[in-house]
């Protein structure tokens, strides 16, 4: 199985990259993908007719357009809008997931531990199997966020626990490689000319929650996409690179 998540930038230029999102969306055949920065329903419906997924949600966020979408090739149960993120039960053969598919908020880092402690707090249920955390978390590896869902720390009182696994960490270390950033405002045509001081980052993450007592998936493969520009626009289709891991369930 693959997991994919890809923040598509919802821009001016959202009309003009709607076909390379769609081509990556397409050549990267994940299982399920969450998307943000959808900048409406619209989009996600013009999006989903150029892609190969039976299912999807979309979600708005509260007092907005813009919201975020799940496109999976297995049947999705359940769905819902929390916070920041969509929560949905995907049905894989005899496997319930869910799949928590967020966008954090930018400005504000207290209102970030608001939210993923709420996130935390609602994937503690066992009306499922697997649990992946993924989307643009809008904070690095060394944030307090992150920290906390690893079980490195607590936030505000409370902890993750379970804890979570970065499978790009994971990978890494199993390849003796380094995890890929994923904003890259030194080659992503977007930062082109853009007087900037801001730092590569890896702001996009795909988390699996502690299996505990069941046997961990095997992690096959985890991969950056959505790097190549297009000739004609001069862009890459998103601002953001996304992200995708390979998995074996027993």
């Amino acid at each position: 199985m693959k997991i994919a998540s890809y923040n598509i930038w919802n821009s001016s230029t959202k009309a003009q990259r709607l076909n390379q999102i769609a081509e990556e969306i397409n050549r990267i055949n994940a299982d399920i993908i969450g998307l943000q920065e959808v900048s409406d329903r619209n989009y996600h419906d013009q999006l989903l007719k150029l892609c190969e997924y039976q299912y999807a949600v979309f979600f708005s966020h509260d007092g907005e357009e813009e919201g975020l979408s799940v496109f999976s090739k297995h049947p999705i149960i359940e769905s819902k809008y929390l916070e920041c993120s969509i929560i949905a039960l995907v049905k894989y053969n005899d496997v319930v997931i869910n799949i928590t598919n967020l966008h954090l908020d930018w400005k504000s880092a207290l209102m970030r531990e608001r939210e993923i402690i709420a996130l935390n707090n609602a994937t503690r249920k066992s009306d499922f199997d697997y649990a992946f955390m993924l989307g643009d978390f809008n904070c690095s590896v060394n944030s307090s966020v992150h920290q906390d869902l690893l079980g490195q720390s607590s936030l505000l009182g409370e902890e993750a626990n379970p804890y979570w696994y970065d499978l790009a960490e994971s990978y890494a270390d199993k390849t003796q490689t380094y995890p890929e950033i994923t904003l890259d405002v030194k080659n992503n045509p977007k930062w082109n000319g853009v007087n900037t001081i801001e730092i590569d980052q890896r702001f996009d993450r795909i988390l699996l929650q502690n299996t505990y007592p069941k046997t961990y998936p095997v992690l096959k493969n985890f991969a950056v996409f959505g790097k190549e520009i297009s000739e004609p626009n001069g862009m890459a289709p998103s601002d953001h690179y996304g992200i995708c891991v390979e998995l074996n369930f027993n």
